[in-house]
């Protein structure tokens, strides 16, 4: 859809309609909010709520969690026990039992390390 104005304007009239619509993306209770061109963007609400139910039903149906840093993986606690984590600056993976973080058994970085030295 074209624009009109086109995008890139610095018509005060699209400054004050994206002021609005950001407004109503961060701070409105609707799920999405049309953008200029009337596609729907998702709101800061919804966007969380994506978040919230991604975490729900990794919970329940188990997988990995990746975390950049040692800190930021024991900073995460978990719902419920048997998560799997990974601090992907290391490789080391870590498992929720319920009350605490504890190192995996098996630790795939050693493997491949050890594989590497060969």
């Amino acid at each position: 859809m074209a624009f009109n104005p086109e995008l890139g304007s610095s018509s005060p009239e699209v400054l004050l309609d994206n002021a609005e619509r950001l407004d109503k993306l961060l701070n409105g209770d609707a799920a999405t909010v049309p953008d200029r061109a009337g596609e729907p963007l998702d709101s800061w609400r919804r966007q969380q709520k994506k978040v919230d139910d991604t975490l729900v039903n990794f919970q329940e149906n188990g997988g990995a969690m990746g975390f950049s840093s040692l800190q930021e993986l024991l900073a995460f606690t978990p719902d419920k026990a048997h998560v799997l984590a990974v601090d992907t600056s290391t490789g080391e993976q870590y498992l929720w039992n319920g009350t605490e973080w504890v190192p995996s058994e098996y630790q795939v970085n050693k493997q491949i390390k050890s594989l590497n030295e060969i």
